[in-house]
C-alpha cells in the first residue's frame, strides 16, 4: 500500500499508463528500485492477461472464476489457446 500510494502520488491517474509503456519511469520513486520495478511490471502483465481472458470468456457466457482457472492452466496463450482449439 505504501509503494501504490507513492506510485499514484508521482504518476496519478496514469501511473497504470506508466506501468505499461515507460516501466523505467517507476524507479524515479523513492523505495522503487530494479528488483521492485520489475515485480510491479510483471504483476500488472499478469492481471492484464488475466483481464483479456476474462473479457474473451465472459463474452462466451463463462463466469470470472471459470477464466482465472483457465489462465492458470494456459497462462498468457489462453485466448489463442481456446480459441485454436475451443474444446
Amino acid at each position: 500500500p505504501v509503494c501504490a500510494r507513492r506510485l499514484v502520488d508521482a504518476f496519478g491517474e496514469g501511473v497504470l499508463d506508466v506501468i505499461a509503456r515507460e516501466p523505467a519511469a517507476l524507479r524515479r520513486v523513492e523505495g522503487v528500485g530494479p528488483w521492485r520495478a520489475q515485480r510491479i511490471v510483471e504483476a500488472f502483465a499478469e492481471q492484464q492477461a488475466i483481464r483479456e481472458i476474462v473479457l474473451f470468456l465472459h463474452g462466451h457466457g463463462l463466469p470470472a472464476a471459470r477464466a482465472v482457472r483457465i489462465y492458470k492452466t494456459y497462462g498468457p496463450a489462453a485466448v489463442s489457446a481456446i480459441t485454436a482449439d475451443p474444446y
